[in-house]
């Protein structure tokens, strides 16, 4: 899993099938939004905080496109 964190519009780029939510009727890279983070650095507790809310079951996902933009 790659991780980018952006001031507006954080997201992660899910690779593989760990990623919970997912149907399995796509395999390969997709981008989604994270919840909002606050911190300004990347540091373990962040991306702790990031794979602990990846494995939630209950979980709202939002695929976005390179640029942030919503696509579904």
């Amino acid at each position: 899993m790659v991780s980018t964190v952006l001031k507006k519009k954080p997201k992660i780029v899910i690779i593989g099938e760990e990623f919970e939510g997912w149907t399995r009727e796509y395999l390969g890279y997709r981008r989604v939004l994270t919840p909002k983070c606050h911190d300004e650095i990347i540091t373990p507790k962040l991306i702790g905080e990031i794979n602990d809310w990846c494995l939630l079951k209950d979980k709202e996902i939002t695929i976005v496109n390179w640029y942030g933009e919503i696509i579904k």
